[in-house]
């Protein structure tokens, strides 16, 4: 069974030091250049598809078993042996294969994402999506639920690295939603608590645009730039849920646990109402889900 060692950062350190150059990781993650997909992004696609990936997707990567016979001999071309690179994905394929058990592919993440913080690898041109889009695909591969990744993946723009870093805030949403795109539908308590959570930074991003006059315009733009961010990502995570139900059952716990706060209240529904707004275009969703919506706000 495979283990991982207590110091998790020290081992994600030399692993993701020799992934890969930090250069042309991916394109544009900016929304005016979404129509473009990355390299990476594409080469998932290619996997998911009918087109056969490039030998450098991370899914060509052979099974340690394959890689060292019972005799402790190396079965891999010479080349590859020499190539840190190619040492740091099998690395990278076994991490995945820790997604068995929860607690321990959290630590994992969590290490990816410190070290990812650490160098500023959320950029369009980081090092974050094209790690993060082979993890996800191994996940899935080894059978578990990949949405655990996007999940923990949220609830890391609270950690005290990225929560007074706005740019990095809106980078890590913009990787949200990339990941999101490649996942697959799934109705998990996993993918609806990754929903829960980015409807509670919605709320929170259309409170600040209320108190618009006292802030500078700096910060104006940002928060309008993140609660765009947010939305679309809410829109890709709905389309992964497979069912409205569990989250219009968030919905309903949002309301009836409504703050007396008048301006909380107020913000509260407006994220709610956005929620349901977005809910209703999932596609089938049964009538009586359907009818459970029309009474939200009828």
């Amino acid at each position: 069974m495979l283990s991982f060692p207590l110091n998790t950062d020290e081992v994600v350190l030399v692993v993701l030091d020799n992934y890969e150059d930090h250069k042309n990781k991916a394109e544009n993650l900016d929304p005016e250049t979404q129509g473009t997909q990355s390299r990476w992004v594409q080469e998932v696609l290619k996997v998911q598809g009918h087109v056969s990936p490039s030998p450098d997707v991370m899914t060509r990567v052979p099974s340690w078993r394959s890689i060292v016979n019972d005799k402790g001999e190396i079965n891999v071309p010479m080349e590859d042996t020499k190539n840190p690179k190619f040492w740091s994905r099998v690395c990278l394929h076994n991490m995945a294969k820790l997604a068995k058990v929860a607690t321990t592919i959290r630590r994992v993440l969590e290490s990816l994402f410190r070290y990812f913080d650490n160098g500023d690898l959320w950029t369009q041109h980081g090092l974050a999506l094209p790690v993060l889009l082979d993890m996800q695909l191994l996940i899935e591969n080894s059978g578990q639920n990949m949405h655990l990744l996007l999940s923990i993946l949220v609830k890391h723009l609270d950690h005290k690295n990225v929560i007074k870093q706005p740019d990095m805030q809106l980078n890590i949403v913009e990787v949200i939603t990339a990941l999101t795109q490649q996942s697959k539908v799934q109705a998990s308590v996993a993918v609806v608590s990754a929903f829960t959570d980015l409807l509670r930074h919605l709320r929170k991003s259309i409170h600040c645009s209320l108190e618009d006059s006292s802030l500078g315009v700096d910060i104006i733009k940002w928060n309008r730039n993140f609660q765009a961010a947010v939305d679309e990502c809410l829109v890709q995570i709905s389309n992964k849920v497979g069912d409205a139900g569990p989250v219009l059952d968030v919905m309903t716990g949002m309301l009836e646990n409504i703050s007396t706060v008048t301006v909380i209240a107020r913000t509260t529904v407006s994220a709610v109402y956005r929620a349901a707004q977005i809910v209703a275009s999932l596609p089938n969703v049964s009538l009586s889900k359907q009818g459970k919506l029309g009474s939200f706000f009828s």
